[in-house]
């Protein structure tokens, strides 16, 4: 029997990760150009929110597409399918006759039975569960995005050297990035540590090269 697999992480660690590279990236433009404290807390927040609840719309219909697939998969006649529908009339539009679309129909309908037993076999309970409501999804995708990025930009708060603050969100974000990639790769089946690092690198080089790019416009 083939083992089920995650093939993604919980929707909490997916929007965290996102938020704090993003906002990573975003302080370390305005901090390039020298901008007030005040400013980057003001533009952070708007920016924030505004992708916030793009963040939820985008994860809100992903989940429904994922579960009209998983539906999909389900059902045992595959002349039922969403794709039988739609390559029928496809075939119909392009003129071909009624019995080269059935030949063509028949040889899609093979390769759709084991691309759905594949994806019924190898795909988790879990993997499943997390998109069956995508209100859900897109919420806690949202809220977490939303956690992550306040969290990189605390320490605008509390100082007003915006230097000093930028360098301790950097670290505090990639702190944060080591700890989220190990447990996204440890749900996920992967090396937890290589996860880890591989998330923080990314989160650091994408800020660096922000940074540095900014300096040299600037």
């Amino acid at each position: 029997m083939q083992q089920k697999v995650n093939n993604t992480a919980p929707p909490v660690l997916l929007g965290a990760s996102d938020g704090i590279i993003i906002l990573l990236c975003l302080l370390a433009i305005m901090t390039a150009f020298s901008a007030a404290g005040s400013t980057i807390i003001t533009v952070t927040l708007i920016a924030t929110f505004l992708v916030g609840i793009t963040i939820f719309f985008a994860a809100k219909g992903e989940a429904k597409l994922e579960n009209e697939i998983y539906a999909d998969a389900k059902i045992s006649d595959t002349t039922k399918t969403i794709g039988f529908t739609k390559s029928k009339t496809f075939y119909a539009n392009l003129g071909f006759s009624s019995e080269l679309q059935e030949r063509v129909i028949a040889d899609e309908l093979k390769e759709k039975k084991i691309w759905r037993d594949a994806l019924d076999t190898e795909t988790s309970d879990a993997d499943k569960a997390r998109v069956k409501h995508p209100v859900q999804y897109g919420f806690w995708v949202s809220l977490s995005y939303i956690f992550g990025a306040f969290i990189t930009v605390l320490p605008f708060y509390i100082s007003n050297d915006a230097g000093f603050a930028f360098r301790l969100s950097a670290i505090i974000g990639h702190s944060v990035l080591l700890i989220i990639g190990f447990l996204k790769a440890r749900s996920m089946g992967a090396n937890p540590v290589l996860g880890g690092l591989a998330l923080a690198f990314i989160g650091a080089a994408c800020t660096a090269a922000v940074y540095f790019v900014s300096s040299f416009i600037q």
